[in-house]
């Protein structure tokens, strides 16, 4: 019992045991926190030159990094999980309590204390992931609180993602799922309009789930080492999905993510240097933390913005929000996740 239980690890954890850790995804990591704090903090930069704005506005596809990255860890990770049971526990100990513990604190700052949010049943959505699967005619509150819009997208593919690779048994099966899921999405969003905002739409998961299968393809093709066809198989997504109307930026980005994430394997990058690797598993290790907090540092720095030029106000909330989240991740992510690691050892449930 005790020992079986042994084996169930963060993802991270596995990792640190064995030599497949991947620095490479790991700066691909860095680089979609970088896009996300860019994009927030892009509204509250003073006397922003036009170009280095828009520069900022792309950050916001640094979601569909993250989204491509989880489809790429995900498959390996159900693979090497013996039980389903085992998945879901690294899972959940992985995501949830840090993101309860964001959400509890959101509610008592914006909801109790400031005010800037309605006190109502309505922030339970959140509680359950649903923020985004309860359609809105228009862009409500509830449906991303603290940029939580994303949180169901993930929860749900990390749920759905076990069926989906019982049927995803090679890169010509990522491939179908990618290309199915890309195509239809102009005509989901085209039913959904009907009844849902544009951004509920443009942002829901059924409308985002091919930005995950774009991970395991990238996952499986460098798997099997068919570069040139995992090349071609990104040039057949791209034709078909723009074919089909779908011209998202997530779409588009997507793809390039995934080129990215094959041109720098089929090159054989790799960090070999000792310190840069602890460095980067380092910054990497803390940025769901800093995804999860850098709402509150933005509400702290509010007032302190307006007083620098833009580039020192920049860095400065790039410093804060890694600090701040390494604190959290270092004080709070790991402790937590190292007693109910230790709970479940000890708990006989977990023999059966």
């Amino acid at each position: 019992m005790v020992s079986r239980m042994k084996t169930i690890l963060t993802d991270r954890q596995t990792d640190r045991q064995t030599d497949r850790h991947d620095y490479i995804i790991d700066c691909w990591r860095i680089l979609a926190i970088l896009m996300v704090l860019s994009v927030h903090v892009n509204g509250y930069l003073n006397a922003v030159p036009n170009l280095i704005h828009r520069l900022l506005s792309i950050g916001a596809y640094g979601v569909a990094l993250y989204f491509l990255i989880s489809g790429f860890l995900s498959y390996p990770s159900v693979e090497s999980s013996k039980y389903m049971k085992e998945y879901a526990f690294k899972k959940a100990i992985r995501i949830l309590p840090m993101y309860y513990l964001s959400l509890i604190a959101t509610f008592i700052l914006d909801a109790l204390f400031l005010g800037d949010i309605e006190l109502s049943w309505k922030w339970i959505y959140h509680v359950f992931f649903v923020n985004m699967f309860v359609p809105s005619a228009e862009w409500e509150w509830w449906n991303s609180v603290n940029f939580f819009w994303t949180m169901p997208c993930f929860v749900a593919w990390y749920i759905l993602s076990p069926v989906f690779f019982k049927f995803i048994k090679s890169s010509r099966g990522a491939l179908i799922a990618s290309v199915v899921s890309a195509a239809v999405v102009p005509f989901i969003k085209k039913w959904m309009y009907t009844f849902a905002s544009e951004k509920f739409v443009n942002w829901n998961f059924l409308c985002l789930l091919y930005v995950f299968f774009f991970g395991v393809l990238a996952w499986l093709v460098i798997k099997e080492k068919c570069y040139v066809r995992g090349f071609l198989y990104g040039c057949i997504i791209g034709m078909i999905g723009l074919l089909c109307g779908n011209r998202s930026g997530f779409f588009v980005f997507g793809l390039v993510f995934y080129f990215g994430i094959l041109i720098t394997s089929w090159l054989g990058l790799k960090i070999n240097n000792g310190k840069a690797q602890t460095i980067i598993k380092a910054i990497s290790g803390v940025t769901y933390s800093v995804y999860l907090s850098h709402y509150f540092v933005l509400k702290a720095l509010n007032g302190v913005f307006a007083i620098f030029p833009w580039p020192i106000a920049y860095i400065c909330f790039i410093a804060v929000a890694f600090a701040f989240g390494y604190v959290l991740y270092r004080f709070v992510e790991t402790p937590v996740a190292d007693f109910l690691k230790k709970k479940a050892r000890n708990n006989p449930r977990y023999s059966r």
